[in-house]
């Protein structure tokens, strides 16, 4: 072997050595970094820990009722006496109102007047019961208190009143000046009957529309008659419908 072979190899063994000195130096450096990452958790929940006890002590030194306790390891929250709730009396809340969804500009004031003007503009409806025959006085008074009608002595005529007593669906005589009798009268003879319905009434005016059109269908089949307006032309289902959407349309408080 000449001395340019040994050369060359003692570079080779120095070169590999480097290599394998590197290699060592990396491995240690990542299984340093692996430990302090596993230590690091620890280390903080201990250091937690040491300052939730280092206030739970500075608060049971202190005189405010209440504070941190250690018990059986843990942390305990501790309160001396139940605090004591103050109701909200019902002065705090008088004056305060919600919009509701209103627009600011608007005050309540102002709602209810244009609530009351339109309620109070009163409309009247009618429809009449009207047979090819007259009827008699019993005839009349018994399908009127079937569906439900009394009669009412100071108007003489037959009625329909809500809950309270106050009458909302009146029933007069086809022919002026529209009374029934209070008893029998053999002379009585009428062609029909007219439902009156005069809103703001003491409910609301789309039901007490619905209980005029079902008292007048009622009526017109125990009759065997038809159904009428005022100018005496016969009332169709669209007419009725009209009457129904008026009814909904108009915005009603029950008077009191």
């Amino acid at each position: 072997m000449n001395e340019l072979q040994i050369t060359l190899l003692i570079i080779a063994a120095v070169f590999l050595a480097g290599l394998y000195f590197l290699h060592l130096k990396k491995k240690k450096e990542t299984h340093s970094e692996q430990n302090a990452s596993q230590a690091d958790p620890l280390q903080a929940q201990n250091t937690t820990q040491e300052k939730l006890l280092a206030d739970a002590h500075t608060q049971s030194t202190t005189p405010e009722k209440g504070g941190l306790k250690e018990e059986d390891g843990r942390l305990v929250l501790e309160i001396d006496e139940p605090m004591e709730l103050t109701p909200v009396s019902q002065e705090a809340f008088e004056g305060v109102q919600s919009n509701f969804g209103r627009p600011a500009e608007q005050t309540e004031e102002e709602i209810l007047v244009g609530e009351e003007a339109a309620t109070r503009e009163p409309q009247l409806f009618a429809i009449m019961v009207i047979g090819t025959r007259t009827y008699g006085f019993q005839e009349i008074r018994t399908a009127l208190l079937a569906i439900g009608m009394t009669y009412d002595e100071k108007e003489q005529i037959f009625v329909r009143k809500n809950d309270q007593g106050k009458i909302y669906l009146r029933a007069a005589n086809a022919l002026d000046p529209g009374t029934f009798p209070a008893e029998h009268d053999e002379a009585f003879a009428t062609p029909g009957i007219a439902l009156i319905l005069q809103l703001p009434t003491c409910i609301h005016a789309p039901p007490a529309m619905d209980q005029m059109i079902r008292d007048a269908r009622k009526l017109s089949q125990r009759l065997g008659a038809h159904l009428y307006n005022m100018d005496r032309s016969r009332i169709s289902e669209p007419d009725l419908k009209k009457m129904r959407d008026a009814a909904l349309n108009y915005v009603s408080v029950p008077l009191k």
